[in-house]
């Protein structure tokens, strides 16, 4: 009887312990967006011969809008998200074109509680470090 118990002490340990082990870094990518990022942002006025233009952008839970005074709306969808460090964030998601949706990944980096600036696949898109996005 003690040796039968004994074992069943055994095996729970041993599951508990490869349970814990194998949940430990499931949750590196999040669906949606960090609330720290969510609002509207706009880069300010930039003179062209042609008008002024103004970048915007919208951040919800389901979707990043993008939005010039020139053109159509960039829209990206499904969206995951990690951080990457303080302040630090890597986005995926999808880009409907041409009836086609396209992958995509964005960092984003947050400088203080109102600005921050955005590289779409390792380029600049709409702002930069001098070119900030703030938070309207």
């Amino acid at each position: 009887m003690k040796k039968i118990s004994l074992i069943l002490l055994a095996g729970a340990i041993l599951t508990t312990g490869v349970a814990t082990e194998t949940n430990a870094h499931a949750a590196k990518w999040h669906s949606g967006m960090p609330s720290a990022l969510k609002g509207k942002w706009k880069t300010r006025t930039i003179k062209r011969t042609i008008g002024s233009d103004t970048n915007r952008l919208l951040v919800t839970n389901k979707k990043m809008e993008f939005a010039t005074m020139m053109g159509m709306p960039d829209q990206f969808e499904n969206l995951k998200w990690s951080k990457n460090g303080k302040a630090t964030y890597t986005v995926k998601a999808r880009r409907f074109i041409d009836g086609f949706k396209r992958h995509h990944t964005m960092k984003i980096k947050k400088i203080s509680k109102n600005r921050m600036y955005v590289v779409l696949d390792g380029k600049k898109f709409l702002s930069s470090r001098s070119n900030l996005f703030a938070r309207i």
